[in-house]
């Protein structure tokens, strides 16, 4: 059985569970407890003309602007930030746009497959889920950049999105006949030639289509009217009872650990910075071999999800400021202050710092391999919630990380050491 077979996908569904108050789980397989959820979380979801989005921002995968990076990494996450700007601007437009006739959709802003299974053929990352309850689903593909789209990549994207939600929705299901459509929209945020996708139009057949939206098609006064129109061509579905289940299980793969789960664990972990590109950050700086060990400590999170820490100018200034002293040999003390609000980055960077110099006292061919040991502590001695998160963030070096108790220990142990010598 390989890792892209629709078995291999279903067991790992069949041990997802849900994180519930009071420790209780639910089995992803428990269709009636995920809509009961369903019902609780959103319970507005069915209601004429609701749009409701899981989660009910669209969480940005960027965090830093322009103005923060060099300008050697602003220039090669341009494309990106332009996509981003793309995808942003389409939620609005879904978000803002009007639903009649008994209608209430909801909406799924990266849909991330990759953050969640082993099982290649789940490795999909949608732009948008649009869930309507007479229509279908409703994959997007935003498209802000030009040049190398073709429809061969796009075509190869719509398989594989549309497998992915159709075994999603068949499994563990009596009856895995494909009943509910997925749709799948084009969007084409930099011109107005649809004739380049028209070889797209032959993937339609009578439950799937393929709708294609052009630039002019995307602003504001007149998407709506666009939307509705495409939106009127399309036949309604009967299978009410899949498509509740299907919503349902998105909105419990969101809880278990997309964007939400994902800008949390960045939280917890201190890496709000972290993306899953590797950047050559340090290619101006002039440390020779060193260089590895900078880009090497940038390399955080855990072995199922690997990030890199995308640093600030400020943050590149001081990185260079400390690795040059700390390769000089004529070095003395050095005391830094590096001030900053709460969440930019000042413990990430302490980390980072402790790492690097740990591993230039561990590294015999390094000028500083005979100075001993790091000590990291709370230098107020007063927030065990920070004291914890810095021996976890450093458990896998030799750095130590000293309590207040330890430090009052230690003292007074020198009290005694010394009553004893007079």
């Amino acid at each position: 059985m390989t890792e892209n077979s629709a078995a291999s996908f279903f067991q790992e569904l069949d041990l997802f569970e849900i994180d519930m108050p009071g420790g209780q789980k639910i089995p992803f397989k428990n269709n009636k407890a995920l809509l009961d959820l369903l019902n609780i979380q959103y319970p507005h979801w069915r209601e004429d003309g609701h749009v409701t989005s899981v989660p009910i921002a669209r969480v940005p995968r960027l965090f830093l602007h322009n103005l923060q990076m060099s300008k050697q990494l602003a220039k090669e996450f341009a494309s990106l930030q332009k996509g981003e700007g793309g995808e942003i601007k389409l939620y609005r437009l879904l978000k803002d746009a009007k639903y009649s006739n008994g209608n209430g959709v909801v909406i799924f802003p990266n849909v991330n497959g990759r953050e969640i299974f082993k099982s290649t053929m789940a490795h999909v990352e949608i732009d948008t889920v649009l869930t309507h309850p007479s229509k279908g689903i409703f994959v997007f593909n935003v498209k802000a950049v030009g040049g190398r789209l073709t429809p061969q990549k796009l075509k190869g994207d719509i398989e594989r999105h549309g497998n992915f939600l159709r075994k999603l929705s068949q499994y563990s299901s009596d009856n895995p006949a494909d009943l509910i459509p997925i749709h799948s929209v084009v969007c084409s945020m930099h011109d107005d030639n649809k004739k380049k996708f028209s070889s797209l139009l032959n993937l339609e057949h009578d439950r799937d289509q393929v709708l294609i939206f052009s630039k002019s098609e995307l602003k504001p006064d007149t998407f709506l009217a666009a939307w509705e129109a495409q939106l009127n061509t399309l036949p309604d579905f009967d299978d009410k009872e899949s498509f509740d289940i299907l919503v349902a299980r998105l909105v419990a793969l969101n809880s278990i650990e997309s964007s939400l789960a994902l800008i949390h664990d960045q939280m917890a972990s201190n890496y709000m910075q972290a993306t899953n590109e590797n950047k050559k950050q340090f290619d101006e700086f002039e440390f020779g071999e060193d260089k590895s060990l900078l880009e090497g400590h940038s390399l955080v999170g855990t072995d199922k999800k690997k990030r890199f820490i995308i640093w600030t100018q400020e943050q590149l200034k001081i990185i260079a400021f400390v690795t040059k002293h700390l390769l000089d040999p004529s070095r003395r003390g050095l005391r830094l202050l590096v001030t900053g609000c709460k969440g930019s980055g000042k413990t990430m960077l302490l980390v980072f710092i402790a790492k690097l110099t740990e591993s230039l006292f561990n590294n015999p061919d390094s000028d500083c391999s005979s100075y001993g040991n790091v000590v990291v502590c709370d230098g107020y001695f007063k927030s065990p919630v920070l004291t914890e998160l810095l021996k976890r963030l450093l458990a896998s070096t030799g750095a130590l990380v000293y309590e207040a108790a330890t430090i009052l220990l230690l003292i007074q142990a020198t009290i005694t050491i010394q009553c004893l010598k007079t």
